[in-house]
């Protein structure tokens, strides 16, 4: 999915990652693959090149995405690390209802107490709310509002989850 301000990176069996203005937008279906941390440096450079105020990312839980592993987990923190570099802002949106979406958001804060990372960093019940909280700390200087990003988000998540979703740069 391509336009103006959006740029779709990488489509994979495990996450999506888009760029739209200052945000790095990851759909997230099931754990991440340790490539992950490969491709991530040069997704963060792109973003960077891209804008010169306050850069962030927001990752969407799907529903199926299982609570991660220790394996996982250790994968996780060494993305934080590499986030910690550049990053002002993260926000993550879990897509679950009940007792697994508590054990997700408690397993995320859990690992971000591990990782000390160097900039604000929120756990969300939905893209709603992550995107909201995005837009009236990050997005002045985009124009970045937050209607604009959940229907970017929307529409990155109905087409990774129906397998159409292409990435083209």
């Amino acid at each position: 999915m391509q336009g103006a301000d959006l740029a779709t990176l990488y489509v994979g069996p495990d996450h999506s990652a888009s760029i739209y203005r200052n945000c790095l937008l990851m759909v997230a279906k099931s754990d991440p693959l340790p490539e992950t941390v490969q491709h991530l440096p040069r997704w963060i450079a792109r973003l960077k090149k891209a804008n010169d105020g306050p850069i962030g990312f927001m990752v969407v839980l799907r529903p199926e995405n299982p609570i991660p592993s220790e394996e996982v987990r250790n994968t996780i923190k060494r993305l934080f690390k590499i986030f910690s570099e550049s990053m002002s802002f993260a926000a993550f949106a879990v897509e679950k209802e009940g007792f697994t979406a508590a054990a997700q958001r408690s397993v995320l804060n859990m690992i971000m107490l591990a990782a000390r990372p160097p900039f604000t960093m929120k756990v969300f019940a939905t893209v709603e709310e992550a995107s909201a909280w995005i837009a009236s700390k990050h997005g002045s200087e985009v124009k970045l509002t937050a209607p604009d990003l959940i229907d970017v988000v929307d529409r990155l998540t109905k087409a990774y989850v129906a397998d159409t979703l292409v990435a083209g740069g």
